[in-house]
């Protein structure tokens, strides 16, 4: 047998580790204390680059495509942005979705991604100009804005298309400050310079401009001479102050120096006894109708006279048409004017209350009035001694198309709707001798009411004077039980002795003023005037009154007569109270007229001190202001003032005037 002895061949570390390293790729398997995860394929070791998708640990570092996924996003909305709330990693994009991470809302396409916005400090959705822009998903979000247009971004009212407004700020920055604001004012020009502005010309503005005024008051803007404080220059045919009126009664004015006055024909006339005015003539121009009750045996004499008038007149020689009463009747101690049969001719309510003895008549005599001659009229006498027609009146009480005579005697009132006494709508008593009448809407209805001035009444103290409104009173009746109203006096006061009803705030119902010419305001029958503006209490004294307006001195007789008319032509009611036993600088009882210009505002005037214009009677005794009318006689759209005195002595002694004074210049 021959034994064989195998011998052991030695080789080097690196040709073992050659044939170790099946896929040469220089890295021994992990089993055998290497780094090679897969020695069956040489792209697989530690230098190797991890290849995305292929589901192998390329690498080697026990990981699977790490470090060479692409991180993808939704994109529900379709809009190729995708949400980056919800990335998801992938070797490649899955369905519906894409790289892009910057959709603001991925469910509404229409919005996109993060925008340009600046910040918006003022909260008005608009940028600020001078800031830098940053992108944002909510551009107009709290505190940010889409634009930078905003110009002042501290002012929440400042922004583009803003409305420009008066603070000195560019509200809508256009580069221009307060133009075209919506609270500019209105502006005037002064082309005159006499600070009243034109009312053709204006300009809006938040300042006033160089030129312009905050008035459009000037009528003239070429004169500086004619504006609103101008004093009127009478008989320039210029309106100097714009008053569109020519001359206002004002100042001081000596009755002797009238646009016309006109006297008794002989000694004890008396004319401008009593005032009435109207178209007595049908002529379409008013008239007016004056009373002489004293001429001749105590007949009596109403005259017409019309216009144009001017300088000293005898009655008889300017009159237009007269009557003449019955010897002992004292025509025109009493008138009314009135349409009573509905055909809108005026005709005349005469009252005569010595008619026989102190029977007293009434006479109706219908219009037109012309000519001369003796009365010629219906009568309606009284019983012996009743004085009845002591006072007369017109009135619209039952709503239908002519008016109704009112008047009394010295214990009962009537009201007639006709020319007789056989059907009177009212009969009434009065134990207070109601010598005086006014009538007027009140209350507002449409329908007179009548207001009976008692001025002797001693119910409650001797001659305190007592007022009654009768509404609608009950056939019968005792006048003071039918009395809506009734407005009492003070002792002595003889409240109601004149009367006068006209709206003079402007409310649509009339308004009553009432004569005291026996008040002790300022002494013994100084006399005042009392406003009552409607509507009324049941019971009024006469402190309760709107506006009062008391007389001077003792003796004047302050509230003699009474007027309320629109004399300056500014719409607004102007009173005037004659004061007829008014002294004047030693001439004794010549008589006043105050005139106080309207509105008429609730106060207490002293007359003396606080009257627009004061008339003054010409001699002793005159007792100017015993009677007041008014009435356009020349035609011009304004009334003229007239003014009675009836004991003035002009020619003769007592033969009277009456006096007309129109604005001056007029």
């Amino acid at each position: 047998m021959i034994a064989l002895l195998t011998a052991c061949v030695w080789i080097s570390d690196r040709e073992a580790e050659e044939r170790l390293d099946r896929d040469d790729d220089g890295f021994l398997p992990i089993e055998l204390g290497g780094e090679d995860c897969d020695d069956g394929d040489a792209t697989i070791q530690p230098d190797a680059s991890e290849l995305c998708g292929d589901g192998v640990d390329n690498d080697c570092d026990g990981l699977t495509d790490e470090g060479v996924t692409t991180v993808w996003y939704p994109d529900e909305d379709g809009d190729h942005l995708g949400d980056p709330d919800k990335p998801y990693s992938a070797c490649s994009a899955p369905d519906g979705y894409t790289e892009d991470n910057s959709d603001c809302d991925d469910t509404r396409a229409e919005v996109l991604g993060p925008q340009a916005c600046w910040v918006d400090f003022d909260g008005d959705g608009y940028g600020d100009e001078d800031a830098s822009s940053s992108p944002n998903c909510d551009p107009d979000g709290p505190g940010v804005a889409s634009n930078n247009s905003d110009c002042d971004d501290t002012r929440a009212e400042v922004y583009p298309e803003a409305t420009e407004i008066c603070d000195g700020h560019d509200n809508d920055c256009d580069g221009d400050t307060d133009e075209d604001a919506e609270d500019a004012s209105i502006w005037y020009l002064d082309y005159d310079s006499d600070s009243y502005g034109d009312t053709a010309y204006t300009t809006m503005a938040c300042h006033q401009p160089s030129g312009y005024v905050d008035n459009d008051d000037d009528c003239d803007d070429i004169d500086a001479e004619v504006n609103p404080a101008a004093e009127e220059i009478c008989g320039n045919g210029v309106d100097d102050d714009c008053t569109s009126g020519g001359c206002a009664f004002s100042g001081e004015l000596l009755l002797g120096d009238a646009d016309a006055i006109w006297y008794g024909s002989t000694s004890g006339d008396s004319l401008g006894h009593t005032i009435a005015t109207g178209d007595l003539d049908a002529s379409g121009s008013s008239e007016i109708i004056v009373g002489a009750p004293w001429v001749g045996d105590n007949e009596g004499v109403i005259y017409l006279l019309a216009g144009p008038a001017s300088g000293l007149s005898d009655i008889e020689n300017a009159t237009l048409a007269k009557r003449v009463g019955a010897v002992g009747s004292n025509l025109g101690g009493a008138i009314a004017i009135g349409d009573f049969s509905g055909s809108g001719t005026l005709g005349l309510l005469l009252g005569m209350k010595y008619y026989d003895n102190n029977a007293g008549a009434v006479g109706f005599l219908d219009g037109p009035m012309t000519g001369t001659g003796t009365l010629n009229a219906p009568l309606l006498e009284g019983d012996s001694g009743s004085k009845r027609g002591q006072a007369v009146a017109t009135a619209e009480l039952d709503g239908d198309s002519s008016d109704e005579a009112v008047f009394t005697s010295k214990t009962t009132l009537w009201a007639l709707d006709e020319t007789t006494m056989t059907a009177p709508l009212l009969t009434l008593s009065s134990a207070s001798n109601p010598t005086v009448l006014a009538t007027g809407d009140l209350s507002g209805d449409g329908l007179d009411e009548i207001i009976v001035g008692m001025p002797f009444d001693d119910t409650s103290g001797t001659n305190l004077g007592l007022v009654a409104v009768l509404d609608t009173p009950t056939d019968g009746a005792e006048v003071q039980d039918a009395a809506v109203t009734l407005i009492q006096g003070d002792a002595r006061h003889l409240t109601g002795n004149a009367l006068t009803v006209t709206d003079t705030d402007g409310d649509g119902t009339a308004d009553l003023l009432v004569g005291a010419e026996g008040s002790d305001a300022e002494g013994t029958d100084t006399g005042a005037a009392y406003l009552f503006l409607s509507p009324f209490s049941a019971n009024l004294q006469t402190k309760q009154a709107d506006a009062t307006f008391f007389g001077d001195e003792a003796d004047d007789k302050t509230g003699s007569a009474l007027l309320a008319v629109d004399l300056t032509g500014d719409q607004a009611v102007d009173v005037a109270i004659g004061a007829k036993g008014r002294d004047r600088q030693g001439v004794n009882n010549a008589g006043v007229v105050y005139l106080v210009h309207g509105p008429i505002t609730p106060s207490t005037l002293m007359l003396a001190s606080k009257s627009n214009m004061v008339l003054l009677g010409d001699a002793d005794n005159d007792y100017a202001g015993a009677s007041l009318g008014a009435c356009d006689l020349d035609g011009d759209g304004q009334l003229e003032l007239l003014v009675g005195a009836y004991l003035a002595d002009v020619k003769q002694s007592s033969d009277g005037a009456l006096y007309l004074v129109d604005r001056p210049g007029e």
